[in-house]
This record gives structure tokens, C-alpha cells and sequence, in this order.
């Protein structure tokens, strides 16, 4: 058996007298043959009127979320060309006098450079942790639907999902800068109401 609970859950009973919530009720999902639990997902409801309890909703099954992304272009900053960006406005200024009026030529020629270095693009439908692994799996699922293939898909974005938290957790330095780290600490904390 595996016990479902997140700690930064609001309590399920709202004591009146104690103006505090606690958590009662308790729920277990079984092991799979390889004694991984099921996928199961745990939400308490918000409130229900004239009643100390908060409902719970229990879903067995693995859900993936899509993340409807704004259908705006954005620049991607990570694959720009840094270097032929430079070497084009240096290039370029020699030519513009250093005058107040020419202020808004230098404006344009900034915008164009970053229009030929930095990629830009838009993504309509979002999956976290989504990976080309993921869509091979998919793909292979989608062409022949079992249980086996599905558990594969599955365990490819729980794996992913590890490395980039270990990834993380490695990462965190106190030494230089410990803002990121406390961040994160912060986020984890079931004290906090965010």
C-alpha cells in the first residue's frame, strides 16, 4: 500500500473552537506488479457552506496537464547568436552619426539584428517535462494502445521528472548566492499559504 498525502494541502476539518484545520481522513492506493503505486492524485475541494468538512477528490490514473501558452511570439534568448548579433550593430553603427536624431535609426537597427539572431517562435500546447523520448513513446502507444506502452510513456516523464529535480537539488549553492536555493526551501514548505 501507498499512503496519498501532500503536506500543502489545506485541512480537511475546520475545527470552529480552535480556528485551525486538521487532516483526519487518510487514503492508500495499491502497488503495481513492480510494486510501483498507482497513479493516483489527491485534491481537498474548497469549502462546502454551513459544514466544518472540506470534500476530498480522489482520481486514479495518470493525468497529464497541458498548458495553454499565450499565442504570442516570444524570443528565445538561450539559442540566440550573441556574437553575430554584436558584430552586426558594431558594423552597422560606424556608418550612423552619434546625433539625438538618429536615436530611432539606432532603435531599428537593434530590433532587425535581433530579428536575423535571436529565434523566435510560439508554442499553442505545452506538456511539462515532455521530452522526444516522450514522443516516441507516444507515437508508439498511439499505434498500438496497451497497458505496457502506456506505463512506459508514463515512466519516461516520472524519469525526466526526477533527473531535472536532481538536477536542481544539485545545483543549489549556498556560497554564491543562496537566493535560489532559499526559494526553492521556501516552495517546499507546507507552513507557507503559497
Amino acid at each position: 500500500m501507498h499512503h496519498l498525502f501532500d503536506p500543502k494541502e489545506p485541512g480537511i476539518f475546520r475545527s470552529s473552537r480552535w480556528k485551525r484545520a486538521y487532516s483526519p481522513d487518510q487514503c492508500s492506493v495499491t502497488t503495481n506488479n513492480n510494486l510501483e503505486p498507482l497513479y493516483a492524485d489527491r485534491n481537498v475541494v474548497d469549502n462546502f457552506p454551513c459544514s466544518q468538512y472540506r470534500p476530498i477528490l480522489n482520481t486514479i490514473g495518470m493525468n497529464i496537464p497541458n498548458v495553454q501558452s499565450i499565442p504570442r511570439a516570444r524570443w528565445n534568448s538561450r539559442k540566440a547568436n550573441w556574437t553575430k548579433f554584436a558584430s552586426d550593430i558594431e558594423h552597422a553603427c560606424i556608418e550612423i552619426p552619434a546625433r539625438q536624431e538618429n536615436l530611432e535609426t539606432f532603435g531599428k537597427l537593434i530590433l532587425n539584428s535581433a530579428k536575423w539572431n535571436i529565434p523566435r517562435g510560439k508554442r499553442i500546447k505545452y506538456i511539462s517535462r515532455w521530452s522526444d523520448e516522450s514522443e516516441t513513446c507516444l507515437e508508439e502507444y498511439e499505434k498500438r494502445p496497451s497497458q505496457e506502452n502506456a506505463d512506459r510513456l508514463l515512466n519516461t516523464l516520472t524519469n525526466h521528472r526526477r533527473k531535472t529535480w536532481v538536477k536542481t537539488v544539485e545545483n543549489l549553492d549556498f556560497k554564491q548566492s543562496s537566493r535560489g536555493a532559499w526559494t526553492l526551501l521556501k516552495k517546499l514548505d507546507p507552513a507557507t499559504s503559497n
